[in-house]
C-alpha cells in the first residue's frame, strides 16, 4: 500500500480545458437579499402603498367545472367602495388567446449557447351544451412541445459536446416543429353528462445539416365524464397513438389506452 498511486487525471479535452482555478464551483457566494431577508427589512410588493391605489379581487364560481349560464354584476357595481368591474367570460363568449416562449440553454464549459424560441395560440367557444377548443403552436429548438429539452453533457475524456436534445439536431441546430389539438365537447341539457373528442398532431423536422426527415406524433381521444358531485368527477376515456415518420411512410408505435378514473376538485 506504501507504493499506491492515486490514478491519473483525464486526459483533458484541447479545445475545451477544464480551468485551473474555477471561478464558481467550490467557492463562496454571498447572496446580497440575505440580510434584508433574515432581519425582515426586505420589501415585497404586498408592503407597497402607494397614494390612491387600489385593490382587485378575482370572482369565480364556487362549484367546480360548472357551466356558466348568467351573471348578474348589478349588486357588486354599487357596493361601497367599488370603482370599477371587469367581467371576462361570458356565456357563449368566444375565448382567444396567444402564448410564447423564449428559452435559452448554456453548456458553460464549451461556451455554447442555444435559444429556442415558439409561439402558440387558440380558441374556445362555448355554449350551455357544447364547446369547441383549438390551439396550434410553431418554434425553433422546442422539441415536440413548448418547452427546450436539454444541453448536452460533459465527459472527462471526451470534453463537452454541442448542445442538443430532442429539438437541436446532430449538427448542432435548431430543428423546426409545430403542432394542433382540438376538442369537441357536448352535454346534454340538465345533464350531469359530458362527451368529449379530440384530435392531435405535432411534427419534428430535421434541420438543414441532417438527413430529411419528418416525425408525425398524433393522438385520437375520446371520453365521457360524469360529475357525480360538485366535488368529483367519474372519467372514462380511450385514447389511440401513433408516431409516423413522412419519408419513409413508416408507421410506429401504434397504441390504444383505455383509462377509467376519478377526478377531485378543491
Amino acid at each position: 500500500m506504501d507504493n499506491a498511486q492515486a490514478p491519473a487525471p483525464p486526459a483533458q479535452h484541447p479545445k475545451y480545458a477544464w480551468p485551473e482555478k474555477p471561478r464558481l464551483i467550490g467557492t463562496r457566494v454571498s447572496r446580497i437579499d440575505g440580510p434584508l431577508k433574515v432581519t425582515g427589512r426586505a420589501k415585497y410588493s404586498y408592503d407597497i402603498q402607494r397614494p390612491g391605489m387600489l385593490y382587485g379581487r378575482i370572482i369565480r364560481s364556487p362549484h367546480a367545472h360548472a357551466r356558466l349560464k348568467s351573471i348578474d354584476a348589478a349588486a357588486a357595481e354599487k357596493a361601497p367602495g367599488v370603482k370599477a368591474l371587469l367581467v371576462t367570460i361570458k356565456p357563449g363568449d368566444l375565448l382567444l388567446w396567444l402564448n410564447g416562449t423564449a428559452q435559452n440553454a448554456k453548456n458553460p464549459v464549451a461556451d455554447e449557447t442555444k435559444t429556442a424560441v415558439g409561439a402558440g395560440g387558440g380558441f374556445r367557444f362555448g355554449k350551455t351544451r357544447f364547446s369547441l377548443t383549438g390551439s396550434g403552436y410553431y418554434g425553433k429548438g422546442i422539441g415536440t412541445t413548448l418547452q427546450f429539452n436539454g444541453v448536452g453533457g460533459c465527459d472527462a475524456v471526451a470534453g463537452c459536446g454541442p448542445v442538443q436534445g430532442i429539438g437541436v439536431g446532430s449538427d448542432g441546430e435548431l430543428r423546426n416543429s409545430y403542432g394542433f389539438i382540438g376538442q369537441l365537447t357536448f352535454t346534454p341539457s340538465d345533464s350531469k353528462l359530458t362527451v368529449a373528442a379530440s384530435y392531435g398532431s405535432s411534427y419534428l423536422e430535421a434541420t438543414d445539416g441532417e438527413p430529411t426527415f419528418k416525425t408525425e406524433n398524433t393522438l385520437i381521444s375520446g371520453g365521457i365524464y360524469y360529475q357525480a358531485t360538485k366535488s368529483l368527477k367519474v372519467v372514462g376515456e380511450g385514447n389511440y397513438a401513433w408516431t409516423k415518420e413522412h419519408e419513409s411512410g413508416a408507421d410506429e408505435n401504434k397504441t390504444f389506452a383505455p383509462a377509467v378514473g376519478l377526478m377531485l376538485f378543491f
